[in-house]
């Protein structure tokens, strides 16, 4: 599935491996849950460190799972490897979004994991040698998937870069308020492996970049803000797969919000490939 890896030397991403191979259900011992029609559990499959301690993990969707009686909320199924570098069924863990934690709330048909991670890997969006700030990571933004960073330390505001090569598809940086029901300021770049970037609260009249323009991964874009409904300077990353993305008008609604699904961004560089709230990084390329 996408973002599938070598991780810590278990290769989870080779179809032809079959030494060491595995095969877990809802039915399998010390397995959470219980394996029902329709729950698909492996619909998409990533490896990660997800505990962070190095050692490869398996992480599996759940598209069809049901989750407090809402049919196909959606939920993935967290498997963690031993000392062996081998995956073990003990400890493993049920994430869904009525999990603590993670954002939103599991409603009928969301199909949480129906593209769980990002299949691309993204560097973080500001220019090489900046120490970044996760402030809020992918398991505490209010949208799945969705991440709150800053440049570190504080003062002059710092550029941003495109966080892989693409095209840039929109820009707004025009709006000049701050608040909860303020329009964002944003530029979306669409990347070749189908992925869209949005990198969100960019100052006002500060893109360097047009519609239409390529851009290479660590190209100045704009300049960090606190537009629109943001708490404070800083970029809001996101990654998303359009369900229309011949142009923006099919992509995104008029706020500016893709018309598809986010997934989770891997970032080179970061804990587990992912980053991490209060921890920082060094920007710089993949």
């Amino acid at each position: 599935g996408p973002g599938s890896s070598t991780v810590d030397g278990l290769n989870l991403s080779d179809p032809g491996c079959t030494t060491g191979e595995y095969l877990f259900s809802q039915d399998s011992t010390s397995v959470s849950g219980v394996a029902e029609a329709e729950d698909s559990l492996g619909s998409c499959l990533t490896a990660g460190d997800f505990d962070g301690d190095g050692r490869a993990d398996l992480l599996a969707g759940l598209y069809g799972e049901s989750v407090s009686y809402q049919t196909g909320a959606g939920a993935f199924q967290v498997m963690y490897g031993d000392s062996s570098s081998l995956l073990t069924s003990t400890g493993n863990q049920f994430w869904s979004q009525d999990t603590s934690g993670i954002g939103g709330m599991a409603e009928e048909q969301d199909h949480l994991s129906s593209h769980l991670v990002s299949s691309g890997v993204y560097r973080l969006p500001y220019k090489d040698g900046v120490s970044v700030k996760i402030t809020r990571d992918y398991l505490e933004h209010d949208g799945f998937g969705e991440l709150d960073m800053i440049g570190t330390p504080r003062g002059p505001a710092y550029t941003v870069v495109a966080a892989a090569d693409g095209v840039v598809m929109a820009v707004v940086d025009s709006n000049t308020e701050t608040g909860a029901d303020k329009d964002n300021n944003y530029i979306w770049i669409a990347h070749p492996n189908g992925e869209w970037t949005k990198y969100t609260h960019i100052d006002t009249g500060t893109a360097l970049v047009s519609e239409g323009d390529t851009v290479a991964a660590g190209d100045p874009i704009g300049i960090e803000g606190e537009i629109g409904r943001a708490s404070g300077v800083h970029v809001h990353f996101e990654v998303a797969y359009p369900d229309d993305p011949s142009s923006k008008s099919t992509a995104l609604n008029s706020g500016g919000w893709v018309i598809g699904e986010s997934v989770v961004p891997r970032i080179c560089g970061t804990t587990g490939g992912f980053g991490f709230s209060d921890e920082t990084y060094n920007a710089g390329p993949c």
